[in-house]
């Protein structure tokens, strides 16, 4: 497996600075780039993108530090961790209300009808907006801590994955969430 943070030259913590990342993969695809005529190769190219593409997003970059560090650590079975079981049970239940409503939505015959469902499709908005906001504070407290733990120690491979997997779990809430607002 290549190591990606050798490639781009980053030290291998979970926490990495954006932007000395972004200048090593521009001054490493300065050179690797398919259009440079000395130096250009395409696959080391394509590997580069993947490996600032895996690096630039702390739950690709910690799940990529676990396999290359703690492989334990990855298959250890893990169940939704109890500081998220709330925001869970809230999504379940915004999305149960969101379905119910999408077929009333569908099932209006008329314009008046379809008026009359407005009031409720401004409240499931605003029920998911304020979701949305939940899960960015959630995301901030977890990035903040995974900064924190790569500062203070060398994290365990247990502290690393519990890490990845709550970042994990809040980047499919996000999904979750987006696709929410785009269907209202």
């Amino acid at each position: 497996m290549t190591d990606y943070f050798v490639l781009l030259g980053q030290p291998r913590h979970a926490w990495l600075d954006i932007d000395g990342l972004k200048a090593a993969f521009h001054q490493r695809a300065a050179t690797l780039h398919p259009d440079v005529a000395a130096t250009g190769d395409a696959h080391a190219f394509a590997e580069l993108n993947v490996a600032h593409s895996t690096l630039r997003d702390p739950v690709t970059r910690l799940r990529h530090l676990l396999e290359l560090d703690h492989t334990e650590s990855l298959v250890a079975p893990r169940q939704i961790p109890p500081s998220l079981a709330d925001l869970f049970m809230r999504l379940a239940d915004a999305r149960t209300r969101l379905d119910a409503f999408l077929a009333r939505e569908a099932a209006a015959s008329s314009a008046l009808t379809r008026a009359l469902l407005h009031g409720e499709k401004s409240r499931l908005r605003d029920e998911w907006i304020a979701l949305q906001t939940t899960l960015e504070a959630a995301v901030a407290a977890q990035l903040n801590r995974l900064q924190t733990l790569d500062a203070n120690s060398s994290p365990s491979g247990d502290a690393l994955a519990e890490s990845h997997q709550h970042l994990t779990y809040l980047t499919r809430f996000a999904a979750q969430i987006r696709e929410a607002l785009l269907t209202l």
